[in-house]
């Protein structure tokens, strides 16, 4: 195991370049095969709180049930919390699932804090260490995904403790806990930079990819190994695949999957509506009646004659102007001032809220 490379179970993962966030009530089954499709390499399921995973038998099975390697592999498996007993029975039971599990150490949101995960648990490092430690002595392979601390240097410190402690990889948001919802502000791509110079682990970016120039400017500038979006790809599924598509299209793609898989998969509609909500952000705008259909909407056949009539409402627009719900929060004037810097490349957007639980296209915290 020591004498083991660090980047062997990243070329189990296939040397994955993009890779979609984990994301609460986004990252269904059918939304992942969607994105693996349009040049997704490395998925991630929605963050899983142990404690509710060992403990709620319904939930669990329902978890265990949107997992399928044979249609979306590789795909990580993301889990929240504190507890190291808790956090190797759950490894334990997913492991024929997955090749790794992945600790979230990035949720901003107060229902971490309350929790005491995500995040906030970076403020008590002991036992983020005693936690991967135990899990790693258990033969189990373990990655995290972080925040930045506000003093950088203690980030340093932190990245190189776990590294030692050996996780496999590491995926680092650019932002610290208090940049989120409106206050997202910059990426700190200097940061990660960093990181990825002072370790010798696979590195995946996160934050600050929106368009397909982005993706470039990134492992240029920060030399990662792998580009993670989060937002982008709530809005265009097919982002990673660098062409335009109709999102009309791909919504009703997306309904295709779920009518496919129905009978093996639990039908989560209020997900589907929350997709279609951000979808159709611009043909909601132009005719609000559309925002009450989406609403109202109770299973699949509703679903797709509503996509079929968004589809013929906006068959004459232009397939940029169909888009919008990502720049929501973008602040033009700076964007337009500051597009020359590469840590502001989206100034005070809010790529890859990837803790975030979105319900027709509102955060709630």
């Amino acid at each position: 195991m020591k004498n083991q490379s660090p980047y062997s179970l990243w070329q189990e993962l296939g040397n994955p370049k993009y890779a979609l966030a984990p994301m609460v009530d986004i990252n269904d089954l059918p939304f992942r095969i969607l994105c693996r499709k349009y040049n997704t390499h490395l998925t991630f399921t929605q963050m899983y709180n142990i404690t509710t995973f060992i403990n709620d038998k319904n939930i669990r099975l329902k978890i265990l049930n949107d997992i399928n390697s044979s249609l979306d592999n590789p795909c990580i498996i993301q889990f929240c919390g504190h507890d190291p007993e808790l956090l190797l029975k759950s490894a334990q039971i997913v492991q024929s699932h997955t090749k790794c599990i992945d600790l979230n150490l990035g949720c901003p949101q107060n229902i971490a804090k309350r929790g005491h995960y995500g995040s906030f648990l970076l403020d008590h490092p002991d036992e983020v260490y005693k936690i991967l430690g135990y899990i790693i002595n258990n033969k189990i392979n373990i990655s995290c995904k972080i925040r930045l601390y506000e003093n950088v240097d203690k980030t340093y410190d932190f990245v190189k403790k776990i590294e030692e402690i050996g996780i496999k990889f590491l995926t680092v948001h650019g932002r610290t806990k208090l940049q989120k919802g409106e206050n997202v502000g910059k990426c700190n791509w200097d940061a990660i930079k960093v990181i990825k110079k002072i370790t010798n682990i696979p590195i995946i970016a996160n934050g600050g990819i929106g368009t397909w120039e982005d993706i470039d400017k990134c492992f240029e500038y920060t030399g990662c190994d792998c580009v993670m979006s989060g937002e982008k790809m709530i809005e265009d599924p097919t982002f990673f695949s660098r062409k335009k598509y109709d999102i009309d299209d791909i919504c009703l793609e997306y309904l295709d999957i779920w009518n496919k898989y129905e009978n093996n998969i639990e039908v989560n509609m209020s997900g589907i509506r929350g997709h279609m909500f951000k979808w159709f952000y611009t043909g909601c705008k132009a005719e609000p009646k559309f925002n009450q259909k989406i609403a109202l909407v109770k299973n699949l056949k509703e679903a797709c004659d509503v996509a079929k009539e968004m589809k013929e409402f906006r068959k004459n627009w232009n397939l940029d102007d169909k888009f919008g719900w990502y720049k929501r929060y973008f602040n033009k004037k700076n964007n337009n001032e500051n597009k020359n810097d590469i840590n502001n490349n989206n100034k005070d957007n809010v790529d890859n809220n990837d803790d975030i639980k979105f319900s027709i296209g509102i955060q709630e915290k």
